[in-house]
């Protein structure tokens, strides 16, 4: 993320300046150099990071993650949970350890930031793709990801289902749905006590909304999973009734 500016001849003072969004200036007073001597060492990047974290170097994380479509939270130069979630996915996306702390070695990784392969739909410049495989989202606009945001679906589990009054296996349906109903708010089964957000009903028994609990991995009874503060963004700028979703294996 670092770039030399203004450097001509032979400086006696070497000067890096903070160039386009996201990169990081490095600043020093180094001296003569002449043509054989090796470039003064500096580490260029972002340092290691993490959940309670301020400064400058967590706004530029911010802006960057943003830029990639992984970060929609405020650029406020803190570490918080908002930031944290963005780290994971990008984490998640890109098949490291799905950690929420952002590591040196991320730096790079981060400036050659690219999509995985995700299917092509011609016919549908909107939609919602679920990688079950990453448990991520992308949204599409106008053919063109603007979102990508961590889930958790369904577990690999048994569970106990007092509504079927019997034990069920926890798991997402694959396959092409389309989102037919959105309830705003906090809605809460009297039968079970479980309490979802925002939820957007892709079957009638399914569906994509904000939980307080979205762990890294499949977690969920079935439905699909976003936070509560991605399942407001989502819903006030991306979603609409009708949207495609798919569903499907990495």
């Amino acid at each position: 993320f670092a770039f030399l500016h203004g450097a001509t001849g032979t400086p006696e003072h070497l000067s890096v300046k903070l160039g386009a969004t996201g990169m990081m200036g490095v600043a020093g007073s180094f001296g003569s150099l002449s043509g054989n001597d090796e470039p003064p060492r500096r580490m260029v990047g972002l340092p290691a990071l993490e959940i309670g974290d301020e400064g400058r170097s967590v706004a530029v994380l911010q802006e960057e993650l943003r830029r990639r479509g992984l970060y929609r939270g405020p650029i406020d130069g803190r570490y918080g949970p908002e930031t944290g979630y963005a780290v994971m996915a990008f984490h998640k996306v890109l098949g490291l350890d799905r950690v929420y702390d952002w590591r040196p070695s991320d730096t790079v990784r981060l400036g050659d930031f690219q999509l995985p392969d995700l299917p092509v739909r011609p016919d549908e410049p909107d939609r919602v793709e679920v990688d079950i495989g990453r448990q991520v989202l992308f949204v599409y606009e106008d053919h063109e990801v603007t979102a990508i945001v961590p889930v958790s679906t369904g577990g690999t589990y048994l569970y106990y289902s007092p509504r079927n009054d019997a034990v069920v296996a926890a798991g997402t349906p694959r396959g092409d749905f389309t989102l037919f109903h959105i309830a705003r708010g906090w809605h809460c089964d009297p039968l079970t006590g479980w309490c979802i957000y925002n939820p957007w009903s892709f079957t009638q028994y399914y569906a994509l909304h904000g939980y307080g609990s979205v762990p890294e991995y499949p977690a969920s009874h079935g439905c699909v999973r976003v936070t509560t503060w991605d399942s407001d963004i989502l819903t006030d700028e991306f979603l609409f009734v009708g949207i495609p979703i798919h569903i499907w294996d990495t």
